[in-house]
């Protein structure tokens, strides 16, 4: 018998094979999830959105407007200097994620609302004041709801709230067992 070591071609071979098959898989399950993750990425891009305008209404001690567009699924951030708008940043979503409601899914806990995908009682204007406060244009505190997701993938339901006396932004999920929103 040989000291040599090593393997043999029937043991690399079954060794690839077996590499070769869990990394299909792989693959196979980071498509069906790449959805969901890319959505979170957005719902994160509008959360540090939201918390640059107030930021930034803080910092300048000037009214920070915040106006949606449902139709372009964008979000854009305007400051008022001395009757001037000076525009902030911009959001505009990507990887097919919008402001959108899935069928059936209601409201979050905190039941500010869900008549439509950005849900804000109806206001015409939303601003972040200066003590940081989120405000309707009669400066009362306004609180409201982000919907969002792909259509068509109801695992990438997403919901923001926005509490309007803090500014507090809140994630939520839907969850997968269709038991109602949980908290993120």
């Amino acid at each position: 018998m040989s000291n040599q070591r090593g393997f043999t071609l029937a043991e690399l071979l079954v060794a690839s094979a077996f590499f070769m098959t869990v990394s299909g898989m792989g693959v196979a399950l980071l498509g069906s999830a790449l959805p969901s993750v890319r959505t979170d990425g957005e719902v994160n891009r509008l959360i540090g959105l939201l918390q640059v305008a107030r930021e930034t209404a803080i910092t300048r001690q000037r009214d920070v407007e915040v106006r949606v567009d449902p139709d372009t699924n964008s979000v854009l951030i305007v400051r008022h200097e001395e009757g001037v708008e000076v525009p902030v940043r911009q959001l505009i979503f990507e990887y097919n994620v919008s402001f959108l409601q899935f069928d059936g899914m209601g409201d979050t806990p905190e039941t500010y609302g869900d008549a439509s995908a950005v849900d804000f009682g109806g206001a015409v204007s939303m601003t972040f004041a200066p003590d940081g406060s989120f405000l309707a244009e009669d400066n009362v505190p306004l609180n409201g709801t982000f919907y969002l997701g792909v259509a068509g993938r109801p695992e990438t339901a997403r919901a923001v709230t926005l509490t309007g006396a803090t500014a507090r932004a809140r994630l939520y999920a839907w969850a997968a067992d269709g038991a109602g929103w949980t908290a993120r």
